[in-house]
């Protein structure tokens, strides 16, 4: 039988460490674009701030889902102390409710990505908390809401269904609009 020669394995190269957090924060920490009204995107800006003594180098930004848009800073280099804008975008959707988002930053050479919170509000200029009453089988058909404008405004209820309502500690007839009711 003839010998085989098992061609020699060279050595692995050595693992290139990759540092977890990068060096970097944003300012603000987050984004609350507060009320937005619906189909209105909530528009601001970032700073990404480079904590470090050396260069580094974005090697990805990416939002958390479609309903969020950024400025691409994919191969921007920050210069030690420096910072760069990123422009965020938040979707005003046509549906009233919360929207939350987020957006993470890679940097070349660490393992985790830094991310920056994004929300706001889709609400009318006048709110209702909670948004329904369950009344379901016809059980519990009376109950506390709070109507409440959005702006701090004051407001008048001038009717519900075209029906009389009973506000707490409110006398239509006498007292002054409010900005909020229960």
């Amino acid at each position: 039988p003839s010998a085989r020669t098992v061609p020699a394995r060279r050595p692995a190269p050595p693992a290139r460490a990759i540092a977890d957090a990068p060096p970097l924060v944003s300012e603000p920490a987050s984004i609350d674009f507060g009320f937005l009204p619906p189909n209105t995107p909530g528009e601001g800006i970032v700073l990404l701030r480079n904590t470090s003594d050396k260069p580094l180098t974005i090697n990805l930004v990416q939002p958390s889902c479609k309903c969020t848009t950024i400025s691409d800073l994919v191969g921007k280099q920050i210069p030690p102390g420096g910072t760069v804008e990123l422009q965020i975008k938040l979707d005003g959707a046509p549906a009233m409710g919360v929207r939350r988002s987020s957006v993470k930053v890679m940097v070349d050479g660490y393992g985790r990505a830094l991310e920056v919170v994004v929300k706001g509000e889709v609400s009318l200029p006048v709110r209702i908390v909670p948004p329904y009453i369950n009344a379901i089988e016809q059980k519990n058909m009376t109950g506390r809401v709070i109507l409440e404008s959005t702006n701090k405004k004051p407001f008048r209820i001038l009717y519900s269904l075209g029906g009389p309502i009973s506000i707490q500690g409110f006398d239509g007839t006498k007292d002054e609009p409010r900005s909020s009711y229960v």
